[in-house]
């Protein structure tokens, strides 16, 4: 088993990543929107990935941060999705609540990476 499979937030956000795909496939959204929150979601995962694989503290931090911006960029589409299409609100909001999850483990890891040298 790798590292990035013994960590708890890497193993959320490959589910989050999963779920969001899923939805994608059958929600009827601009191609814009598809792809840019497909890619997003994909980079909250990739950068875990990346950065279990960091031998120092603040290599794993960089790929740390570069994930939880992603789960902000997240986070913005999502807000604009529930703007323009209401009727999506009730899927929205779960993932928002995974987003927000994910979010505060992604602040500690990088926390916890500030500190080791």
């Amino acid at each position: 088993m790798t590292r990035r499979h013994q960590l708890r937030v890497y193993q959320e956000a490959r589910n989050f990543n999963k779920e969001i795909g899923l939805w994608i496939i059958r929600a009827e959204l601009p191609g814009y929107l598809r792809n840019q929150l497909g890619r997003a979601a994909l980079s909250v995962m990739l950068n875990i990935a990346e950065g279990s694989t960091r031998f120092t503290g603040p290599d794993q931090r960089h790929f740390y941060i570069i994930a939880r911006s992603s789960l902000n960029e997240v986070s913005a589409i999502i807000d604009h999705l529930e703007d323009v299409f209401p009727e999506l609100q009730e899927q929205l909001e779960s993932f928002d609540k995974s987003a927000e999850s994910l979010s505060k483990q992604l602040f500690r890891l990088i926390e916890a990476q500030s500190k080791s040298k």
